[in-house]
């Protein structure tokens, strides 16, 4: 690992050296990120680089581009565009509308795909040096080691390296891996992070502990999620106060309520590892809103699945104004949520099965909401996960999103969701990829079908 990250290092420095010549050069630069956590904790220290070098900029929060969008970019005028966990996929239309045009393009991303080389295009990207941009370093990881490169002066950005690992689920029941570890090693050493342990449901720190028991979905708590007169319930036999925050109770007091949740719900060893965690705080008290990386993490998803991404990146960047703002759209995330999952879990028998996965139609998710779903659909055990689960939303007036989730098990036995995807969406004319282990595609209604078909078969193993 330690010779893979020094070149990813090499490749760092030499994509600083590429940004500083243009940004000195006085170009004008763009930049397009990808519209989750990770995204937008990447595109805040990439807009920090920006500033230290004084340089104006644009910044687009999307979903990864279709090549009609892309191509929508090359008649702009912009002479730099940075993509930002995106752009590996897309790298035929970037290409095609952007680098024949004479534009520079850099690309900081850690998903799958075919890596092409030009004069004008720099990459920073797991896969050049042989990591798995799935599990080892995420795309604000990937950015860090561009800021280090340009000045130590970002060494504190480690922490938002760390929150988009977490908001891309790279952190593990047994901590971090690849160079996310070497990240977190090096944040607590030099004193920049802590790592204790606690009850870890969502909102541990900035709502109540009754808040947080009754909107819980990671991990849903059948008899608990979704009735909040049965929380209180839970909490007053508990002689627990549940006006109180999570983060505000003792570690015993929050060791006792985790244990009278496995004990009502009949958890496993996957369920306990869910409730009881790391967790990550911030020791300069920098990370605005709450201190825990994982909570910040949170923060920043729910701004970007209540399409409002502008307000996580403003988060990111140290503005004050928009703590509430974040705060309120975690309330209104966590019940969308709740109210998403619980639909599926009346509607089980709607599955379809295919040979290698099966899918369900949830009209009403919404596209940034459906994976989130699957997610706690297989992460719960609310459905088997023998195969993955794909969950399908209306995206647009005739565009379907489908978001496709497994395990690292799946992964290991050979199921590789973004390769799958990526090769079924191309072969019928769409845009699609991500991970082994989480992956997403846009499809037009009418290709749905052959689109389900091609995909059973490459992810047949």
């Amino acid at each position: 690992m330690r010779e893979k990250l020094k070149a990813l290092q090499a490749d760092a420095k030499e994509a600083a050296e590429f940004l500083r010549e243009r940004l000195e050069a006085g170009k004008s630069v763009k930049i397009i990120s990808h519209v989750d956590a990770d995204g937008i904790a990447a595109a805040a220290i990439l807009a920090k680089c920006l500033q230290y070098y004084n340089a104006p900029y644009v910044l687009k929060f999307c979903k990864p581009m279709r090549g009609g969008e892309i191509e929508m970019l090359g008649s702009e005028s912009y002479e730099v565009y940075i993509f930002v966990d995106q752009g590996t996929v897309q790298l035929e239309d970037i290409h095609k509308h952007l680098l024949a045009r004479g534009r520079d393009v850099l690309i900081v991303d850690h998903h799958g795909g075919e890596l092409k080389t030009h004069s004008n295009l720099r990459y920073v990207h797991p896969h050049k040096v042989g990591m798995n941009g799935g599990k080892d370093v995420s795309a604000s990881g990937v950015a860090y080691m561009l800021a280090e490169s340009i000045s130590t002066k970002f060494r504190s950005l480690v922490k938002l390296a760390l929150v988009g690992a977490i908001g891309d689920r790279q952190e593990f029941a047994d901590g971090f891996e690849g160079i996310n570890s070497i990240f977190a090693k090096m944040a607590e050493d030099s004193g920049l992070i802590g790592v204790e342990e606690g009850l870890g449901l969502a909102g541990r720190s900035i709502r109540s502990v009754l808040f947080s028991l009754w909107t819980s979905t990671r991990p849903y708590l059948p008899g608990l999620s979704g009735d909040i007169d049965e929380s209180r319930k839970f909490l007053e036999n508990l002689d627990i106060d549940y006006s109180i925050s999570i983060s505000e109770m003792s570690s015993d007091e929050q060791k006792e309520l985790s244990d009278a949740i496995l004990k009502k719900i009949g958890g496993d060893e996957r369920v306990r590892n869910m409730l009881w965690k790391r967790i990550y705080v911030d020791r300069q008290k920098e990370l605005l809103g709450t201190y825990e990386l994982q909570e910040f993490a949170c923060l920043l998803d729910c701004c970007a699945d209540m399409n409002a991404a502008e307000v996580g990146f403003a988060l990111a960047m140290g503005d004050g104004r928009a703590v509430e703002k974040a705060i309120n759209l975690f309330e209104m995330r966590q019940k969308e949520l709740l109210r998403i999952v619980q639909q599926i879990m009346r509607r089980m028998n709607d599955f379809k099965e295919m040979k290698n996965f099966r899918y369900i139609h949830v009209p009403d998710a919404g596209p940034t909401m459906i994976g989130e779903a699957m997610s706690v659909l297989i992460e719960s055990g609310i459905i088997k996960a023998d195969k993955p689960v794909l969950g399908v939303s209306v995206a647009g007036e005739n565009e379907l999103k489908v978001s496709a989730r497994g395990t690292q098990e799946l992964a290991k036995r050979g199921y590789d969701l973004g390769k799958a995807i990526r090769r079924a969406a191309a072969e019928t004319g769409e845009s699609g990829g991500g991970h082994d282990v989480a992956a997403s595609a846009r499809i037009r209604r009418e290709k749905l079908e052959e689109f389900l078909k091609r995909l059973d078969a490459y992810l047949g193993v």
